[in-house]
């Protein structure tokens, strides 16, 4: 019974939990409403065959049906660790079935394989025979095991779990920023550089929308905590923030 309570003990010490964060719980649960809000337009636009809620009129990429799932499952995931360690399990394990769908689509990328997930619920007719009907794009799935990474990472309170997430979420939403000023001025090489890498622009900003949300869940790291700091450098990072 010691050694049991000495791991429970263990762990809620080195869990974390969201206690003291300043940023409001709710506006979290919210952001993560919101992706789950569009990805389930976006299914019924696929459903129904709504060919202009599947771009929302920007650009020509589509948010596909799988793109779509693994969004609602990592908002879940996301809305699960705001309940706190109760919560932990339910986000690792919706993380890990959206981290498995994305590295299996890239798995068929690099191996050119068709494992026959792409059409599993509903056939692409709007891509191109040669294009991958139904395949999210290499660096849609990417940025899922980045996100899925995070959200893995921000469950934990220790140096490694730290560097992950702050690595995750800097690395991840810089790639989504790119892709949105892309799409803000005209520049196609920024959200599609190459065959099967574009990134539609509502799939983009639902990446940016979760990044956002992860970072105001742990604002004792990365780039949260060093523009809350009173240091010179926080206060620099402030003044700078604008420019930028």
């Amino acid at each position: 019974l010691r050694f049991v309570r000495r791991r429970v003990e263990g762990r809620r010490l080195t869990a974390y939990t969201g206690q003291g964060n300043s940023v409001p719980i709710a506006a979290i649960r919210a952001a993560a409403c919101l992706v789950a809000v569009l990805a389930t337009v976006v299914i019924a636009a696929w459903l129904l065959d709504l060919g202009t809620l599947q771009t929302i009129g920007v650009g020509t990429a589509t948010m596909k049906l799988n793109t779509a799932l693994c969004f609602l499952l990592s908002a879940g995931a996301l809305s699960a660790l705001t309940r706190g360690l109760s919560g932990h399990t339910t986000a690792l394990a919706l993380a890990g079935v959206s981290a498995a769908i994305s590295a299996t689509v890239l798995a068929q990328y690099l191996t050119g394989t068709n494992f026959g997930i792409d059409e599993l619920i509903i056939e692409d007719t709007r891509s191109a025979a040669d294009n991958a009907p139904g395949r999210m794009s290499a660096i849609t799935a990417i940025e899922f095991i980045i996100l899925c990474a995070a959200i893995g990472a921000a469950t934990r309170q220790n140096r490694t779990a730290s560097g992950i997430f702050v690595a995750s979420t800097v690395g991840g939403s810089a790639l989504v920023l790119l892709a949105i000023v892309g799409y803000a001025f005209g520049t196609p090489v920024l959200y599609s550089p190459g065959p099967a890498t574009s990134i539609a622009f509502h799939t983009a900003l639902s990446f940016l929308v979760l990044y956002g949300a992860l970072i105001a869940f742990r604002l004792d790291l990365g780039i949260a905590a060093l523009l809350r700091a009173r240091s010179p450098g926080g206060m620099l990072a402030r003044w700078t923030l604008p420019a930028i």
